[in-house]
């Protein structure tokens, strides 16, 4: 069985948590949202496993 990640971009991530892409650099920045991956110098994901597990543990109301 293949273990494969799910990854999300920025849209992704905006779906899912209601967020705006400014608002989420703002909780990066303070450490209040998960580390991404880096793809590339200019493309973050994030592992959708942490994102629902830091929304299951009020993430978004942080």
């Amino acid at each position: 069985m293949e273990n494969t990640k799910l990854i999300l971009g920025f849209d992704g991530i905006k779906e899912k948590t209601k967020l705006s892409r400014w608002t989420v650099r703002r909780m990066l920045k303070r450490g209040l949202f998960p580390k991404p991956i880096k793809i590339s110098e200019r493309l973050l994901a994030w592992d959708n496993s942490v994102i629902d597990a830091w929304i299951a543990n009020g993430g978004v109301e942080q």
